[in-house]
């Protein structure tokens, strides 16, 4: 590589809608996440965010680096969450409009609107900064607590299919919408982190695994029929029929594809926390059965 592409490389690109635009994003804020969790191991920032040994459920059993990753990962949720639910709702005309065509069924609007050529504030920049986090989350992946393929495979799609999607100015309303459900991230990572520090049974578990599901059914559960109902109006998989910036055929099943496998997602996590509280409630009507009832019940 020479002087001249070294300073092509270094010098920030004036539309990040671009394929390079994207690639150089991505690039950076891969970069970015990972210094941050890199600093987390400097000694003095460490001894203010890590927890000390000897707490009541022994947090040093659990490796460092795994509490640097839940860390990383919570800040990147509470960042992009916020700033994706005010693009939403708050910026240019055509996300507010295909906000409200969604939130009111309005089908006519989305049919002729929602995959046309689309050019929003705040999704190119959004998408550099997710794209970004996800590959460097993915590298980290190795060292997860618990092996999900599902959510390693959902987030290799969204590093190949989003950056398309924005070269290419179309779904980009959707990415949106995808990027404003990470709001719910921090206080999943926080289920995880009181869990290790105080113990399943803590409060400050039970306060923040109650919180994540109800964030979690607030921001992602809810959107289920509003994005369903969206996704089919679009139909990504039937271009031909109306108005739609998606001409080649494999690119409309890629993003047919990559637009539903979201709410699939929310329907698997909501389903997951019905059944955990279904769980809890079976232990609590077990606790309360008398030990003499209860030795009946295990003789018959």
């Amino acid at each position: 590589m020479d002087v001249a592409q070294l300073k092509r490389f270094a010098t920030p690109p004036k539309d990040l809608s671009s394929p390079y635009g994207q690639l150089y994003g991505a690039v950076v804020s891969w970069c970015a996440w990972e210094a941050l969790y890199v600093a987390l191991y400097v000694p003095l920032v460490a001894r203010l965010v890590l927890p000390r040994k000897g707490a009541a459920a022994d947090p040093a059993a659990a490796p460092a680096r795994l509490w640097r990753i839940k860390l990383v990962n919570a800040l990147h949720g509470a960042l992009v969450g916020p700033v994706g639910i005010y693009a939403l709702y708050l910026s240019d005309e055509f996300t507010k409009d295909a906000t409200t065509a969604a939130l009111t069924f309005d089908g006519a609007w989305l049919r002729n609107n929602l995959l046309t050529l689309e050019d929003l504030d705040h999704a190119p920049a959004l998408c550099c900064l997710t794209v970004g986090f996800l590959a460097w989350d993915l590298m980290h992946s190795p060292e997860w607590d618990e092996r999900d393929w599902l959510l390693a495979l959902s987030r290799l799609v969204a590093i190949l299919a989003w950056p398309v999607a924005i070269t290419q100015r179309v779904a980009h309303w959707f990415i949106l919408v995808f990027i404003s459900f990470e709001v719910s991230s921090p206080l999943l990572q926080a289920t995880w982190l009181t869990r290790t520090a105080y113990g399943a049974h803590s409060s400050a578990h039970f306060a923040a695994s109650a919180s994540c599901s109800l964030k979690f059914l607030l921001f992602r559960t809810t959107s289920i029929p509003f994005l369903a109902f969206a996704y089919l109006q679009a139909k990504p998989w039937a271009c031909d029929e109306q108005p739609c910036a998606i001409s080649h055929p494999h690119l409309r099943a890629l993003t047919a594809v990559c637009l539903a496998l979201p709410s699939l997602l929310n329907v698997l996590g909501t389903l997951r926390i019905f059944a955990g509280a279904a769980k809890l409630f079976e232990e609590k009507e077990v606790d309360v059965i008398p030990a003499d009832k209860l030795k009946n019940i295990k003789d018959d």
